[in-house]
């Protein structure tokens, strides 16, 4: 871009909401499929006491982490579906800094994504409301004293009650976040991304699986690796510190080894989410006109 160009060029808040206008029409068909299923979730659901028993009555947000996960990938790809990542491209036409430009449209993408998960999440506490009320978010949960023993069901079980944390609502957000922005990043950063998407995945599941069968210290070390790194991600830390246990009657559950917390809960999210931030910041850095 000359420098006559660049005096003429639109100003970054202009180019911003525009992004935010251009992306969210990109979107639109996908955005009211989406809507309309939740709003239908919504108003089927007290028609169904067995949805609403699975629901409830105890609420742990992190759950929705794998939701949260798979819902923050589409996004990218709507977002720069008609881009030519490398070589020529409309991204080089318009009266924007390159860089701004690329970050504008991903930040338009990121605040409609917040928008879905919002009413996702609105969606799911309106159900629990419905079906139990307040009460939907307390209770009693299962703690295990004595994990051996709990796991054997012949005790080491305890009953505490659990309040839904104010703070456990943020965890959707930033799962799709910090997908959100690591797809984006494979998307910008790399000239085959669908190849290294595909390859690291495979790489990973190659690494898990050998981990899975050898019995060698290396191997439970990187499979313990591998599980506290991806839990982190997706429940922020919450299903390592559960156990799948059996009571004294016979029925399973999970139970708790250490109650969450909200340092533990940002301790396990945070690494991920400055990961990912900085590979997107980095990759729209790059250039992609060679």
């Amino acid at each position: 871009m000359s420098a006559g160009s660049l005096r003429h060029a639109t100003p970054p808040g202009v180019a911003a909401v525009e992004q935010l206008r251009v992306v969210g029409l990109s979107m639109r068909r996908e955005m009211l499929v989406v809507a309309a299923a939740l709003l239908g979730l919504l108003i089927l659901a007290p028609m169904s006491q067995e949805i609403m028993l699975e629901i409830g009555p105890l609420l742990l947000p992190t759950d929705l982490g794998p939701l949260a996960f798979t819902v923050g990938i589409v996004p990218p790809l709507l977002v720069w579906r008609r881009e030519a990542f490398f070589g020529e491209s409309t991204l080089w036409l318009l009266p924007v800094e390159h860089t701004a430009h690329a970050r504008a449209k991903v930040a338009a993408g990121w605040l409609w994504l917040m928008g879905v998960v919002g009413m996702g999440v609105a969606v799911l506490i309106g159900l629990i409301l419905i079906g139990h009320g307040t009460d939907g978010f307390r209770g009693m949960v299962w703690f295990a004293t004595d994990v051996a023993a709990a796991r054997a069901g012949t005790g080491g079980l305890e009953q505490i009650p659990w309040a839904t944390p104010v703070w456990g609502w943020a965890h959707p957000f930033f799962v799709a976040t910090c997908t959100y922005l690591g797809a984006t990043a494979i998307l910008l950063g790399l000239r085959r991304p669908f190849h290294w998407a595909i390859g690291g995945w495979i790489v990973l599941m190659a690494i898990g699986l050998s981990a899975e069968v050898t019995t060698a210290a290396w191997g439970n070390a990187l499979l313990s690796g591998y599980d506290v790194a991806a839990d982190g991600l997706v429940t922020g830390g919450h299903d390592t510190r559960q156990v799948w246990v059996t009571l004294p009657t016979g029925r399973a559950y999970w139970a708790f080894t250490e109650l969450p917390t909200f340092s533990s809960w940002l301790s396990s999210i945070a690494p991920w989410t400055l990961g990912t931030f900085a590979a997107c910041w980095l990759a729209t850095r790059r250039s992609r006109q060679v």
